[in-house]
C-alpha cells in the first residue's frame, strides 16, 4: 500500500501525488474522497510517471501546502462558503447559511426547539427550498407548527440574494401550504443590515430581536430566552405594534424600531445638577441687577447711605435675614413686595446677576 495526496477527480479514477513526488493514475475506491485528501492505494497502479528528483520535491511542498489549505477549509467550511443568511422563525428559530447556489452551508439553531429538530436529520448541502420544506415538516410532526401557524422568514435588506431567496421560500412554503391543507401565513422581513448585527449580539433571530424592542417600548421587558421560545404569532396577540411588524415595515418605519432610544447602552442619564441656595436669601435684586436693601438694612444705615443700594457682591454676607423666603426680581417694573412675591415677576437665583 503506498499513500498519496488525490491531486484530480475523475469519472473512475484518482491523479494522486505520492510521498515519492510521483503521480500515479490508479481506480476510484469510493465516490467521497475529495481533492486534497490523504488516501492509501495499492502498489500496482494504472500509470505511472516518474518525474526528475528536483521536480518531485517541489511537488511534494506543493502537495503539503494544497493539503493544509483544504485542511483548514473544512475547519472553517462557513466563512469559506457562505455568501448569505435568511432566517425562519415558527416556534423553532435557526439561521440558514447559503452558499452562491442557494445550498446550505449551515444550519445554526437559535432556540431549544431548534436544537431538537437538527438533531433529527443532516441538512448540510440540500437546496434552501428542500430545507425548508423538511424542516417545517419536522417541526409539524413534533407538534411545534400548527394549522393557521404564522411562519417569518426574514432577510438582509442590503443583500440581494438574501432578499430573493426568502421570497422565494415563500412561494414554496405557501404552496406547500395550500398542497397539504395547512392554511399557514407567510411573511417576509427584509431588514437592515444593523438589525441583524444587533440580533446576533442578542442570540436572537433578526424578526425576534424586532419584537424585543418593540416589547420593550411598550414597557414589557421581556427576557430573551421568553422570547425566543414563544412563537411571534403569541407575541403578536400580546403586544399590538408586533402585529405591525408583520406588516413588511418602511426603512424609516425600521429606523424608529431600532433607533428611537428604547434600547439604551446601559448609561444612566445624568441627573439635574442641584440649584444652589444663595447664602443669604433675603437679599432683592432690583431690575438692573443691584442688590436692595431690606427695611432693617435701612433703619440702620446713616442718613447718606439709606438711598444709596448696595452693588452686589458674591460670596459676601452683611445682610441681616428677617425673611426667610426666596428673593424675586421685577422684570415688568411692577412694584416688589417684602413677601416675595410679584405680578408678572420672574424668579431668578441671586449668582445670575445681570
Amino acid at each position: 500500500m503506498r499513500k498519496g495526496i488525490i491531486m484530480e477527480v475523475q469519472a473512475k479514477h484518482w491523479i494522486i501525488l505520492t510521498t515519492d513526488g510521483e503521480f500515479v493514475k490508479v481506480p476510484k475506491t469510493n465516490d467521497l474522497s475529495q481533492v486534497g485528501e490523504e488516501i492509501s492505494v495499492q502498489t500496482s497502479p494504472v500509470r505511472k510517471q516518474k518525474r526528475a528528483a528536483w521536480i518531485a520535491a517541489i511537488s511534494t511542498a506543493a502537495a503539503a501546502m494544497l493539503g493544509t489549505f483544504f485542511i483548514l477549509s473544512s475547519a472553517a467550511p462557513d466563512k469559506a462558503y457562505a455568501q448569505t443568511y435568511v432566517y425562519l422563525d415558527v416556534n423553532p428559530s435557526v439561521a440558514i447559511a447559503l452558499n452562491k447556489d442557494r445550498k446550505v452551508v449551515k444550519v445554526e439553531p437559535l432556540n431549544k426547539s431548534a436544537e431538537k429538530l437538527l438533531k433529527q436529520a443532516d441538512f448540510h448541502g440540500e437546496s434552501v427550498d428542500d430545507f425548508a420544506v423538511q424542516f417545517l415538516e419536522a417541526a409539524r410532526r413534533n407538534g411545534y407548527l400548527h394549522n393557521q401557524d404564522q411562519v417569518v422568514l426574514s432577510g438582509i435588506k442590503e443583500e440581494k440574494e438574501s432578499v430573493s431567496t426568502i421570497n422565494s421560500l415563500k412561494k414554496v412554503i405557501s404552496e406547500e401550504s395550500e398542497d397539504r391543507h395547512l392554511g399557514l401565513h407567510v411573511h417576509t422581513l427584509a431588514m437592515p443590515k444593523k438589525v441583524q448585527t444587533k440580533a446576533a449580539k442578542k442570540g436572537l433571530s433578526p424578526a425576534k430581536y424586532a419584537v424585543w424592542v418593540l416589547a420593550k417600548k411598550e414597557g414589557k421587558e421581556l427576557p430573551l430566552e421568553e422570547v425566543n421560545d414563544t412563537p411571534i404569532e403569541a407575541l403578536a396577540n400580546d403586544i399590538k405594534p408586533v402585529s405591525e411588524l408583520l406588516k413588511k415595515p418602511s426603512a424609516t418605519d425600521w429606523n424608529s424600531i431600532i433607533d428611537d432610544g428604547s434600547e439604551t447602552d446601559g448609561q444612566t442619564p445624568p441627573k439635574d445638577q442641584p440649584t444652589e441656595e444663595p447664602a443669604d436669601s433675603n437679599q432683592k435684586l432690583n431690575g438692573s441687577g443691584n442688590q436692595t436693601p431690606t427695611d432693617n438694612e435701612s433703619q440702620q444705615n446713616t442718613p447718606d447711605q439709606t438711598n444709596q443700594p448696595t452693588k452686589a457682591n458674591p460670596g459676601t454676607d452683611t445682610s441681616t435675614s428677617n425673611n426667610p423666603g426666596s428673593a424675586t426680581t421685577n422684570v415688568e417694573g411692577n412694584t416688589q413686595t417684602d413677601t416675595g412675591t410679584s405680578t408678572g415677576s420672574m424668579t431668578q437665583s441671586p449668582s445670575g446677576s445681570q
